[in-house]
C-alpha cells in the first residue's frame, strides 16, 4: 500500500450509530417507559371483563331449608367492571406525561 493510500484511509472515519450512545439508548428507555405509562393509564379507563369459575364440595348432602343438595356445586360467574368516577384521577394520569 503507498503512503498516499495510507494517507487517505487514515482519514476515514466510522459511520456513527447512535444505538450505542449512552444517552440515546437512556433517552429510547423514558420514551418506552412514558410509552408504558401512558397505555396502562389509558387501559385503566376501558372495561374489565373477567370470568371466575367456582366449585363448592359439601360434606353433608341435607340442610334445613331445602331437602336434598348436590353435594358438588359447580357456578360460572362473568364479571365485569369500570370506574364510573375517580374524580378525574383516571384522566390526570393520562394526561401527566403530556405536561411534563
Amino acid at each position: 500500500m503507498t503512503s498516499r493510500a495510507k494517507l487517505a484511509r487514515s482519514c476515514e472515519t466510522a459511520t456513527p450509530d447512535d444505538r450505542l450512545v449512552p444517552a440515546v439508548l437512556a433517552a429510547w428507555a423514558q420514551a418506552n417507559v412514558a410509552r408504558a405509562n401512558l397505555d396502562y393509564a389509558s387501559a385503566q379507563m376501558t372495561p374489565t371483563i373477567s370470568l371466575e369459575p367456582s366449585v363448592q364440595h359439601y360434606l353433608n348432602d341435607k340442610y334445613p331449608s331445602h331437602e336434598v343438595l348436590d353435594k358438588t356445586q359447580y357456578s360460572t360467574w362473568v364479571k365485569v367492571e369500570m370506574p364510573l368516577y375517580q374524580g378525574g384521577g383516571l384522566t390526570a394520569r393520562r394526561n401527566a406525561p403530556a405536561m411534563r
